[in-house]
């Protein structure tokens, strides 16, 4: 009996770790992922006449880089679906950048903040998400 509660307490103990794990590592991502967009919004501003340029395209690549490389392991941990509105955004703004089309540009900055915040929002430790 005490041998099958110390076992259940382990259990316990490790899903509450690897919960707290997976809640931490989605957090640090999308929040550094916000902090990357956040980067190229503010060089699209600041380039608004040749968006096309070094500056902006070496920001974009490093956020691009960036969420190719934790997209794979946030898809065990998210719905596909918000993960591909970010992969999608991040398509848009790059043909946009090449077109040189501010407007777009900065829209489809906005629009992939925005869907980073609410996958942000939606990825939160919640009771109703237990339940």
């Amino acid at each position: 009996m005490v041998k099958k509660l110390i076992i259940c307490i382990i259990l316990f103990a490790s899903l509450i770790g690897f919960c707290s794990w997976e809640q931490y590592y989605i957090d640090v991502t999308l929040d550094k992922m916000l902090e990357h967009i956040s980067v190229v919004q503010a060089s699209i501003e600041n380039n608004e006449v040749d968006l096309f340029n070094n500056d902006t395209m070496l920001h974009f690549d490093k956020m691009q880089k960036y969420w190719e490389s934790r997209e794979a392991t946030m898809s065990m941990f998210i719905d596909h679906k918000n993960l591909s509105q970010i992969g999608q955004g991040i398509a848009r703004l790059k043909a946009s950048i090449e077109e040189n089309d501010y407007t777009l540009s900065i829209t489809e900055v906005y629009l992939l903040q925005e869907v980073t915040f609410v996958c942000q929002r939606i990825s939160t430790f919640n009771l109703h998400n237990i339940i």
